[in-house]
């Protein structure tokens, strides 16, 4: 069936024919079927047509999570634009770089985003339609009136990304990774190797500004299941979702694993329906998944990916994690890699390519590779090799069987519940505050987050006593939630090695160490 969808427009446009009447999307009460949700995709598009967009423009949503957010992905691809996935948990300071960044041209702003969003949408030069989201989480119905739910077939421009994602590289300012249309389209297919499957009901809980949140829509999509989408759930929500709905397929970064399985009112009978869980984002313990394996009647899988890559590229199958000798050996890999994609390891320094089981820079070359870096060529060139090779920045090693193990992060990334957070981000933001004369920071293991980051300051003079508390209330002002540090240590100076870096291992080992 699926053979005939030739490109992401597609994917529910073939859905709509062959399942009509199927329910494709829920979200709380509301409920639409791939038919609806074709005609609903439809008007949505041709409203963005008619307000004066073209091929080549930029179409964002600043909401939670939404069946809305979903359509309007569907309705860029289908007239021919690109969706910009959009990250409400920023700040205005941040939002407002990352929608001057997109340049975009149609904003929809759900009802908790309406002030900021009209106010950075007023400042964006090629702006051709702002509109805001009823209580519903849709347009009104005098807009969507004006719209036909004919098809728009529109055509993208040669080369223009059907997804805009952003994601932060070591300096600390985000880039938008530009991922194309078929890269996207050639990974849906594959869903099957985590357990997709016809009569399948899918749980979407990432946000959906995320390639996991959005990718993971996707797949339920073309696969044609009932997905559920989470607007902002605990763990305790997502149990309910799972057992009211009957999910058999779910995406859980190993924090919300635990979460879930620790959650009050959580038991293995409530989420009996679950089939499989992928879980990534971060590695998972031996301890946690006996645990989740004991509690949570359904297989798991692992995997790795980027935002660059267009999500996942490996897959440490279900069938390696079953037997408790074999998983003890392979629970440290992220899996071999798909079809059609090819690993390298690579010495960071010469670009020589290294032998099995030698660390190095993880390179990845695969159809579903990004296009580039949105308006970075620059960054572009340093990021993609010859041959379409991708360097991830990441640290690890291929054994002889091919799968693959993660040793570290090039850019001392810190991952704290699935999020990524990077140390030049926050650094940036804790180095404009008067007080600091220096900053540097590191990520440290946390029981609950998987990893937390802690800054170390040298006040600028004169010393004040409030400046731990002055610089958390900075960070809470300039920063999303999960990027501010839990702890700020105050210090004379930062360590440097031989070259004049900052020392951060000398850091995180004070920073270890009992007070």
């Amino acid at each position: 069936m699926n053979s005939h969808t030739a490109s992401v427009a597609d994917i529910v446009r073939v859905r709509a024919r062959k399942h009509p009447d199927k329910v494709a999307l829920i979200h709380g009460e509301q409920k639409l079927t791939f038919r609806e949700l074709d005609d609903f995709s439809d008007r949505i598009a041709q409203g963005l047509l008619g307000s004066g967009l073209r091929p080549g423009d930029r179409v964002g949503v600043l909401d939670r999570s939404s069946i809305f957010v979903i359509a309007a992905a569907l309705a860029s691809f289908k007239a021919g634009l690109t969706f910009a996935g959009l990250n409400w948990r920023l700040t205005p300071r941040e939002l407002e770089y990352q929608l001057t960044d997109a340049d975009l041209n149609a904003l929809f702003l759900g009802p908790d985003y309406r002030e900021v969003g009209r106010e950075i949408a007023a400042q964006l030069p090629n702006f051709r339609l702002v509109h805001e989201l009823n209580d519903d989480l849709v347009p009104d119905a005098d807009w969507l009136a004006q719209w036909s739910d004919v098809d728009p077939n529109g055509t993208a421009l040669d080369g223009q990304p059907a997804i805009l994602l952003y994601s932060s590289g070591t300096t600390g300012r985000p880039k938008g990774v530009m991922l194309g249309r078929d890269g996207l389209l050639g990974i849906l297919p594959g869903g099957t190797r985590w357990g997709f499957a016809e009569d399948g009901v899918n749980l979407v809980n990432l946000p959906l500004f995320h390639i996991g949140g959005i990718g993971w829509s996707l797949l339920g999509l073309y696969h044609g299941n009932t997905s559920v989408v989470a607007r902002d759930a605990t763990a305790e929500d997502l149990t309910d979702l799972i057992e009211n709905h009957g999910v058999t397929n779910a995406f859980l970064v190993p924090t919300l694993i635990q979460m879930v399985i620790e959650s009050e009112g959580f038991t293995p009978d409530r989420v009996q329906s679950l089939r499989t869980v992928v879980y990534g984002g971060a590695p998972i313990t031996p301890e946690l998944l006996r645990r989740a394996q004991s509690l949570m009647p359904c297989e798991f899988a692992g995997s790795y990916g980027l935002t660059e890559t267009t999500n996942g590229i490996t897959t440490l199958p279900p069938s390696q994690l079953r037997d408790p000798e074999t998983a003890a050996k392979r629970l440290a890999s992220v899996g071999q890699p798909h079809d059609g994609v090819k690993l390298r390891v690579c010495d960071p320094t010469t670009g020589e390519i290294l032998s099995a089981g030698v660390d190095g820079e993880i390179q990845v070359q695969a159809p579903q590779n990004m296009l580039g870096y949105w308006r970075r060529p620059e960054a572009t060139a340093e990021t993609i090799e010859a041959d379409n090779w991708v360097k991830t920045g990441d640290v690890g090693h291929l054994d002889e069987e091919g799968f693959l193990y993660l040793s570290d992060r090039i850019a001392d990334m810190i991952i704290s519940g699935g999020e990524n957070i990077y140390p030049a981000e926050v650094e940036a933001a804790i180095a404009e505050h008067p007080g600091v004369a220096q900053v540097a920071v590191v990520g440290l293991p946390h029981p609950k987050w998987g990893e937390t980051p802690v800054a170390f300051v040298v006040p600028a003079p004169p010393a004040r006593d409030s400046l731990v508390d002055e610089v958390l209330a900075h960070c809470r002002a300039n920063l999303a939630g999960y990027k501010n540090p839990t702890r700020i240590v105050v210090v004379d100076a930062l360590p440097l090695t031989a070259t004049g870096k900052i020392a951060k291992t000398e850091l995180r080992q004070v920073a270890e160490s009992p007070a």
